[in-house]
């Protein structure tokens, strides 16, 4: 149990780094939302649909890594190997793809 809550504590802190990144690469909408759709891809490729971010996938971005963490964990703590953690970087890596194409045109370049 006590890896679970490091997975999620570590998710917590790469989300925390990872929401940084995106909003100094935003510049507060004058700059890049690349960042924001690599690391936050199902919350980009919303604005496709929602022509922004809102509220709901905010949240979403933000509970993001912690539940890769917690995933990751659990499935280290049942399974005893770390394979569950390319599943979730595959997962991952499709969807940042997905939002690099599918994100909402106001969200270019």
């Amino acid at each position: 149990m006590s890896r679970v809550i490091a997975g999620i504590g570590l998710g917590i802190a790469l989300g925390a780094l990872s929401a940084l990144i995106a909003v100094a690469a935003a510049a507060g909408g004058h700059g890049s939302y690349g960042p924001a759709a690599v690391l936050f891809p199902y919350t980009m490729v919303s604005t496709r649909f929602l022509d922004g971010i809102t509220m709901p996938f905010v949240a979403l971005a933000l509970i993001q890594f912690p539940v890769y963490g917690f995933a990751v964990a659990w499935m280290r703590e049942r399974y005893g190997h770390w394979r569950s953690s390319g599943g979730v970087l595959a997962l991952h890596v499709v969807a940042a793809l997905v939002a690099i194409y599918a994100r909402g045109d106001a969200f270019y370049p």
